[in-house]
């Protein structure tokens, strides 16, 4: 529908544009809790060109579209070799960064797997786990941890 006004053209043009130039962008990254007898299962980063050498949880980011749960169960698959169904994911944690200390806004998604099959085997990463039965009080852990 054309604009009545002369006015209107340009405040829905100039609105378009503002618009497009400030577009919202996130990532958005889903991440996996897993734990048995007391321990966290953590992987060791490795040739990712970031924080190699460092160990954090099981995470992915999550594909335009892909529905977050379906992610995280690829993004295990991926990385370990473990099988999860989304029905095992229990959403626990949401964390937002501004673009103000990042590149851009930054979202992640944290779950507890509740169930997996299989041992894992070493894909991209490797596996380590510490105890955890003193949290919340300090932790003496020998590596870096994300």
């Amino acid at each position: 529908m054309k604009p009545k006004h002369r006015t209107e053209n340009r405040l829905k043009s100039s609105s378009n544009y503002v618009m497009n130039k400030h577009a919202l962008k996130i990532k958005i990254a889903v991440l996996a809790y897993f734990e048995k007898d007391g321990k966290v299962l953590l992987q060791k980063r490795k040739n990712t060109g970031w924080r190699d050498g460092w160990y954090g949880l099981v995470a992915g980011h999550v594909d335009e579209g892909e529905p977050y749960k379906l992610a995280l169960c690829r993004e295990i698959k991926e990385e370990t070799g473990v099988d999860v169904v989304e029905e095992d994911l229990e959403f626990a944690h949401f964390l937002s960064i501004p673009s103000k200390i990042s590149d851009c806004d930054r979202q992640y998604f944290y779950f507890t797997v509740k169930n997996w099959k299989g041992e894992g085997k070493e894909s991209r990463s490797t596996w380590s786990r510490i105890n955890v039965s003193n949290w919340p009080g300090s932790i003496n852990c020998p590596f870096l941890i994300i």
